[in-house]
């Protein structure tokens, strides 16, 4: 598992109903548009070393693709992030267990 910087709550559930939208189709979160869409397929084919890259500008995506692909129940994971209304406290973190 990559080391990530912890994204604001905002940015992990708007990624989380992005990498549902596309990794597990219709019904599942929202549409993220083309360029998220491919930055997830790409992230989900990325070796650590460029998912560390990746993860430097878009930390949210990456914690959530990281999330579905090693968690054995990120897809669980993330439809608890994509659920939960986005803080509107400035800088406050998350965490995968859902605190």
């Amino acid at each position: 598992m990559v080391p990530l910087k912890l994204p604001d709550q905002a940015d992990v559930h708007e990624a989380a109903s992005a990498v549902l939208a596309v990794l597990m189709g219709p019904g599942e979160g929202k549409d993220p548009g083309g360029f998220t869409r491919d930055l997830i397929l790409l992230a989900c084919h990325a070796d650590p070393e460029n998912t560390g890259k990746l993860a430097l500008g878009f930390p949210a995506i990456i914690t959530a693709v990281d999330i579905y692909k090693n968690k054995h129940d990120g897809v669980e994971v993330l439809r608890r992030l994509a659920s939960k209304a986005p803080s509107t406290q400035p800088g406050e973190g998350f965490s995968p267990k859902g605190n």
